[in-house]
C-alpha cells in the first residue's frame, strides 16, 4: 500500500466474543464509516429470527452461501466498517473477498486468548456453540491460523481496554500504517 492509499472499508475478523462488534461499531462512529455486523445483515435480509434459526431451518451450507453473498455485497462500498461472524475465515465462498481485502490492508483480527472468550461468552445461550465448552475450544483452535493468513492486522484484545482497541485500529485509517 501506498503512502497516498488509504484504508478504504474495515473487516473485522475474530472468535465468537472477541468484540468485533463492539469494536467495529464504535470504530465506525470514530471514522465516519457506516457500520455493519454481517450476521444481522444476513439474518434482516431474511425471513428468519437469528443466525441459530436459519442453520436450524436451512442448514450451515445455506448460511454459509448468503453470507459470502451478503459479505460480498457489503464490501462494494467504501467508507464501512463490517464486523463478520467468527466463522467467515471457514467460509470457501468468502475466503477469496477476504484474501483481497487482506491484501489490501483491511483485515483486522480481534485476538484473543481462549480463556478470555469463555469468561465473555461462556453460558451465554445465545453463543451455543460455548455450551459445550470442548467443542469451541476445538472450533477456536481450528480457526487461529486462518484469522492470522487473513488478516492484514492483528490486535491482541486480552489486556487492551475496549478505548486502546478503538483508537490502534481508527489510527489504521489516519495513519495509513498497515501492519501484519
Amino acid at each position: 500500500m501506498n503512502d497516498r492509499q488509504k484504508v478504504k472499508r474495515i473487516v473485522i475478523i475474530g472468535f465468537m466474543g472477541a468484540g468485533k462488534t463492539t469494536v467495529g461499531e464504535e470504530v465506525a462512529r470514530r471514522l465516519g464509516f457506516s457500520f455493519f455486523d454481517l450476521d444481522k445483515e444476513i439474518v434482516a435480509q431474511s425471513c428468519f429470527e437469528s443466525v441459530r434459526e436459519i442453520f436450524d431451518v436451512c442448514g450451515e451450507p445455506f448460511f454459509r452461501t448468503r453470507e459470502a453473498e451478503v459479505f460480498s455485497a457489503l464490501l462494494r462500498h467504501e467508507g464501512v466498517v463490517v464486523a463478520t461472524g467468527g466463522g467467515i475465515v471457514s467460509n470457501d465462498l468468502a475466503k477469496r473477498d477476504l484474501e483481497s481485502s487482506g491484501q489490501r490492508g483491511e483485515v483486522v483480527f480481534l485476538k484473543a486468548r481462549f480463556d478470555t472468550l469463555v469468561g465473555r461468552v461462556g453460558g451465554d445461550p445465545g453463543r451455543p456453540l460455548f455450551q459445550d465448552v470442548e467443542r469451541a475450544k476445538i472450533l477456536f483452535d481450528s480457526r487461529q491460523k486462518n484469522y492470522s493468513k487473513y488478516a492484514s492486522f492483528t490486535v491482541e484484545v486480552d489486556s487492551k481496554s475496549l478505548e486502546k482497541i478503538i483508537e490502534i485500529i481508527a489510527s489504521l485509517r489516519e495513519t495509513n500504517s498497515i501492519v501484519k
